[in-house]
């Protein structure tokens, strides 16, 4: 898993297509030679970040525990910030600068990259002991009986986590809250709709989709903040298949605005339920025996953690790596990774796609990496990405192995000066 926080700013929409946009991740660009990797059997991809902190799982079997705090500090990058706004840009703007002229430069940064695929890792070290396996004995468990549950529910839309979830009453870690799902029945071809409050139906996407949406009849309602009412929220999901079968289900949701995530936070995985210590934004999360685990690796697997308004923190995240799964190495991912995302925003809108699919609007990734390369050798290595999704920084010497517990820290400090860098610090040890 992995560990992010980050502020909200206005999401950057553009009028091409996905198809048009191709919103891949680029992959590994350099690494080491490592050959003790253990693949999974399904694919995943991850990562937002602004203010706040989040957990992400991009193709890889890990679990963790997760603590944040005040920002302390080796990889170590610093970037350029946006005077505007407090967002990382690649060009350190001068002291004089128009702010018109710096939030258009960042939103044409932003634009530029929309849909973009994940950097490769550029630097890495080969490794040779690669096992591909279906995927980790633990996790299959788990899957199986979470899949037991599904089909002993007695109703025709699953979702995950109950239907009756609370919002707001720690802080808000991003711009939105997601509501997942899956449509069990009817079968076959199947358009699916939702309402707030008994609002006009907004349509909502059907996995799988190679992005957000893992399998099939997978959904995520995705709903501004801003667009809730204090105290209890109605949201129906409406699934209608290609005989005009309808089926629909009701999930309460309670919103308790005003509160602010505290500075000083340990997740504790075993006290409760994942949504009661963090907010899922993506994918089907396990805390069985007090860790956080993903069941189904797929892309953007992410759990975040903080609050939007934090500036500067540092994440610390005890974590294991049990597999990682090949279909990562696939586009957009271009190789599964595991670590944090520091600033994170939330998702942003790309084109008329439902969920948002953009997701380099953040301060700074730190994660384990791997990639593959044209000799089809796995190279491995730290890497940390920006602002826009580019890498920033390498460390090919440092490659991860599997069964092994690690501690993983990254902070951000901001400049003194708004018109200089903010700075961030990530590094992992074994535990």
């Amino acid at each position: 898993v992995a560990t992010q926080i980050a502020p909200a700013t206005a999401a950057v929409t553009t009028s091409a297509t996905l198809d048009e946009i191709d919103p891949g991740k680029p992959g590994l660009s350099v690494g080491t030679p490592v050959d003790n990797v253990v693949f999974a059997a399904q694919k995943t991809e991850s990562l937002n970040d602004n203010n706040e902190t989040a957990t992400e799982n991009d193709g890889a079997d890990s679990a963790n525990a997760t603590s944040v705090g005040p920002a302390g500090a080796a990889l170590e990058q610093a970037q350029p910030a946006d005077p505007t706004n407090g967002n990382p840009l690649y060009d350190t703007p001068a002291p004089d600068s128009d702010p018109a002229v710096v939030a258009a430069n960042a939103a044409a940064q932003l634009a530029a990259n929309a849909g973009g695929e994940k950097p490769a890792l550029s630097s890495g070290t080969v490794v040779a002991d690669v096992v591909y396996t279906a995927q980790a004995p633990k996790a299959a468990s788990e899957r199986a009986a979470l899949q037991e549950a599904l089909q002993a529910d007695a109703e025709e839309i699953s979702v995950w986590y109950g239907s009756s979830q609370n919002f707001g009453h720690i802080g808000e870690p991003q711009a939105q809250i997601n509501v997942l799902g899956t449509v069990i029945t009817p079968t076959g071809p199947i358009s699916a709709s939702f309402t707030l409050n008994g609002g006009a139906a907004q349509p909502l996407s059907l996995g799988p989709d190679k992005r957000r949406l893992a399998e099939e009849h997978d959904f995520n309602v995705e709903i501004p903040y801003g667009e809730l009412v204090t105290g209890t929220n109605t949201i129906e999901v409406t699934a209608t298949d290609h005989l005009s079968k309808t089926v629909s289900r009701t999930i309460k949701v309670d919103y308790d605005p005003g509160n602010v995530w505290p500075t000083n936070y340990v997740a504790d995985w075993g006290s409760g339920s994942v949504q009661s210590v963090a907010q899922v934004v993506d994918g089907q999360w396990s805390n069985s025996g007090g860790v956080l685990r993903p069941l189904v690796l797929n892309y953007d697997r992410l759990v975040a953690i903080g609050d939007i308004g934090w500036r500067d923190y540092e994440v610390t995240v005890p974590f294991t790596i049990h597999s990682i799964d090949q279909e990562g190495f696939r586009r957009p991912s271009n190789g599964p990774g595991v670590g944090l995302l520091l600033r994170w925003q939330g998702h942003y809108q790309q084109a008329n796609e439902q969920p948002t699919t953009g997701w380099q609007n953040f301060g700074a990734i730190g994660w384990f990496r791997w990639s593959k390369i044209e000799s089809g050798a796995i190279i491995a290595g730290e890497q940390m990405l920006a602002y826009g999704g580019r890498e920033i920084a390498t460390n090919p010497a440092k490659t991860p192995s599997f069964e092994v517990p690690y501690l993983m820290k990254m902070s951000v400090q901001s400049s003194p000066n708004a018109n200089r860098d903010s700075y961030y610090r990530f590094k992992v040890w074994r535990a």
